[in-house]
């Protein structure tokens, strides 16, 4: 994974001499993997499914929406291939539903988010390298990628409401699966990766909506966390779960309070500038939720990264004796 991650950047690195030309190649290699998803959903074979579920596929769409959400601020070009990406991920979820596909749900969500959050950097912002090319048009837009209801739907799924009676030796990454085996969804560790990156996705998501429409954009996942406190019987799930409501809630209020200023929602320039004070403010709720959970969230992969570490050498260990 270390491998991909670096090649990928380097990728990255790469395109940010010529962005033009990096955009033909995006667009090239987003329309094959499209054209790849289209015959899985048209002919419903196995092996046209499994040309979409594998580590190729999923590794470029994470190039892709990595190059995407770090230019398309910056270029109407890479703008362009927004919608068709987020299109594509929405896509893969929808081919295979399903608890036991949840971690290929979670790197489509994680994907989602990322395009989410780089389209609402500023322009200022941009590399140097990239000031050189005077034919960019550089242009702040905001998004709204559906990473939500992907995340909404997992609580439909029973497994997540009881514990599991089968017990695991090491937590679960789901950085290195893109689905469970029936052994693996029935052991502890598997729900406890479950829920840690369901409020991982939903965390980033709710901290993606710096707008006046926060209250209502949030709406459906106090519902659902209230339902799942109510209904679940793992304390330990429901203790994850509740500082995430109350914060939301508190948020909520937050936003209710700013946009009492709003008189008329022609007032357009009003609303921009109360978005863009909210954006900026750190001391918001959520916001100071957000920065202490990305914190924990940091260390608690750091920790999974550890534990898979030892536990390759000790496998090669006992392999070479």
């Amino acid at each position: 994974m270390g491998h991909i991650n670096f090649m990928r950047q380097c990728v990255l690195e790469v395109f940010t001499l010529d962005i033009k030309t990096a955009y033909t190649y995006s667009f090239v290699y987003i329309r094959q993997l499209a054209i790849t998803l289209k015959k899985a959903y048209t002919t419903q074979r196995k092996i046209d499914i499994q040309s979409v579920i594998n580590w190729q596929f999923i590794n470029s769409l994470q190039l892709w929406s990595e190059f995407v959400s770090r230019f398309s601020s910056e270029s109407d070009l890479v703008h362009s291939l927004v919608y068709p990406l987020v299109q594509i991920i929405v896509a893969v979820v929808r081919l295979n539903p399903g608890d036991r596909w949840l971690p290929l749900r979670f790197h489509c969500v994680t994907m989602l988010n990322q395009l989410s959050s780089g389209c609402r950097r500023e322009p200022e912002k941009k590399s140097k390298s990239l000031k050189a090319h005077a034919s960019i048009s550089c242009l702040h837009r905001d998004y709204f990628v559906p990473s939500l209801p992907l995340l909404l739907d997992v609580f439909n799924l029973n497994i997540i409401y009881k514990r599991s009676a089968t017990l695991s030796r090491n937590p679960m990454d789901l950085r290195l699966l893109l689905h469970f085996s029936q052994s693996q969804l029935r052991e502890t560790a598997a729900l406890d990766a479950i829920i840690a990156w369901l409020l991982d996705g939903l965390v980033k998501a709710l901290n993606n909506f710096s707008s006046i429409a926060f209250p209502e954009l949030s709406a459906p996942v106090v519902t659902e966390l209230r339902n799942f406190i109510k209904s679940s019987r793992v304390h330990a799930f429901t203790r994850q779960v509740k500082p995430l409501l109350a914060k939301l809630l508190e948020q909520i209020d937050y936003v209710y309070k700013k946009r009492r200023v709003i008189r008329n929602m022609n007032e357009e320039s009003t609303i921009l500038a109360l978005e863009k004070s909210m954006a900026n403010d750190l001391n918001a709720p959520f916001v100071e939720f957000y920065n202490e959970f990305s914190k924990r969230r940091v260390e608690q992969l750091s920790e999974l990264s550890k534990i898979y570490a030892q536990t390759v050498s000790q496998s090669t260990c006992s392999v070479a004796f």
